[in-house]
């Protein structure tokens, strides 16, 4: 027997955020669907996103699954 899958139904939603975002309301992000988040931390050997901390404690508080994300750039 085939089984047919609707593929929108198989992806979750997700947010990758840095400082550049800004304020961000995470209740309003929960809410619309987001289910995990992506948080730059850092890029390179010297920068470290000043809202790293703030949106991980955002996410998390929300319910959303949260990572940080290293940039390499330059290879």
């Amino acid at each position: 027997m085939e089984q047919t899958i609707n593929p929108i139904n198989e992806f979750k939603k997700g947010i990758d955020v840095s400082h550049f975002q800004g304020n961000i309301d995470w209740s309003r992000v929960a809410a619309s669907g987001i289910c995990y988040g992506m948080a730059k931390m850092s890029e390179g050997a010297t920068y470290t996103d000043e809202r790293f901390v703030t949106n991980f404690k955002g996410m998390k508080s929300q319910g959303i699954a949260a990572a940080g994300a290293i940039i390499i750039s330059g290879l």
